[in-house]
């Protein structure tokens, strides 16, 4: 079995997922009607109702505009391929962990600290982890404040003495560099997991919620990072119980970190975990997933704290990992034109399906999806919208990437 098939049976228990790429060989004319041949593959390709390709097997599929000599065909009118295993980006976590006071919070299973903790634990300890980069900061910075800081001195580390007592220290974390160097820094599972473990074990909730410096910080590193690594793809899980309240935070000031780590080359996108606790703003954090390029908020009930909260981390690493595709190298002696690449998605009972392309995360279509090139400047990945991503996902079925024919964009 290859090894990405192996993977994708790994992640989804009830997907396997066979991933190729078709690489264009030789082009016959554009009329639709030519027969692809000549490949010592043996796959062809037909146009519109016109001849059948090669020695069978093709997948180059019409518009249904022609009738075979009519320019029924996609792009070029005939190509015949050689087919490749495509390979996925593998992945890299950076998670921006809320420790806030209000994640003492007592639930039916203990405080919502102590449930997601576990869960987090969890997940970096499962089989099916091995090789996802992990790295880790809290909000607000230090091991103990907030409502770990009343009592008489000597005062804990991120507490002052105010007459004589202990009390939280106020603007506590405003500045990114407070967050810098991260708790962890970004390895990959399981090696990083003893480092994960000790960082979570020796830090308690307290303090308020100064998530737009934390995001920043985590901006910074991230971006810098995933420059220097082209070939993982980098991702931010915000992880939090409480709306943006310290430190001039607010909605709008960490989506505009979220959307500018988007926009970043590569692209860093965001995705967020709610746990729907005290009053949280939830549409707020899907306006910050919708800026960090992934639609919606995961949003955790926290009586269910860490059932759920090991679902969302489970979800977030299937939907990164599983929807972003390395771009092959050309043959030898070619060059892949970007604005020759097609996407399609075959059911495992079922015609292959085209995937429009899209211009950028933003334009993703609801209903149709589509696939985009996450860095348009230097186009080495194709990623599929998160509607053509669930659309996958569960299935079995077969995602091809086609070099060599005119790309299909989205219908205007």
């Amino acid at each position: 079995m290859p090894r990405f098939v192996h993977d994708f049976a790994m992640r989804w228990p009830y997907l396997l997922l066979g991933v190729g790429v078709l690489v264009a060989c030789s082009a016959g004319s554009d009329d639709g009607s030519s027969v692809g041949g000549g490949a010592s593959s043996g796959t062809g390709a037909k146009g519109g109702n016109g001849g059948n390709g090669g020695n069978g097997g093709g997948i180059i599929i019409t518009d249904g505009g022609g009738n075979g000599g009519n320019g029924g065909s996609l792009g070029d009118a005939a190509c015949a391929t050689q087919v490749y295993n495509g390979e996925r980006l593998p992945l890299d976590m950076y998670i921006v962990f809320d420790r806030s006071g209000s994640m003492s919070t007592q639930t039916a299973s203990g405080t919502l600290w102590e449930a997601t903790k576990q869960a987090f634990l969890t997940f970096i300890q499962s089989p099916t982890t091995a090789g996802i980069g992990v790295g880790l900061q809290f909000f607000p910075p230090g091991q103990s404040s907030g409502s770990n800081c009343f009592g008489v001195p000597p005062c804990a580390s991120g507490c002052i003495d105010f007459a004589g007592f202990c009390v939280p220290g106020g603007d506590e974390g405003c500045l990114p560099s407070d967050y810098l160097p991260p708790s962890v820094f970004i390895e990959q599972l399981p090696g990083v997991a003893p480092k994960v473990t000790a960082a979570l074990n020796g830090t308690s909730p307290g303090g308020g919620t100064p998530t737009t410096p934390a995001m920043k910080a985590a901006g910074q590193a991230v971006t810098s990072y995933a420059a220097q690594n082209p070939t993982r793809k980098v991702i931010i899980v915000l992880a939090t119980d409480g709306n943006p309240n310290d430190c001039n935070s607010d909605i709008a000031s960490v989506s505009a970190v979220a959307k500018a780590a988007a926009a970043s080359s590569p692209p860093v996108s965001t995705f967020v975990i709610g746990i729907n606790n005290s009053g949280v703003n939830t549409s707020g954090l899907d306006q910050i997933a919708a800026a960090g390029g992934t639609t919606k908020a995961l949003i955790v009930d926290p009586a269910k704290a860490g059932a759920e909260f090991l679902a969302a981390i489970q979800a977030i690493q299937g939907q990164a990992l599983g929807c972003t595709f390395k771009m092959p190298p050309p043959p030898a002696g070619e060059t892949i034109n970007p604005n020759q690449v097609n996407v399609w998605y075959t059911p495992s009972a079922g015609s292959p399906e085209l995937i429009y392309k899209v211009p950028n995360a933003a334009g993703c279509d609801p209903t149709l999806g589509g696939w985009y090139y996450p860095n348009p400047q230097n186009p080495q990945e194709v990623e599929l919208c998160p509607t053509s991503c669930s659309k996958i996902e569960g299935t079995k079925g077969e995602v091809r990437i086609e070099l060599g024919c005119a790309t299909v964009e989205i219908p205007k």
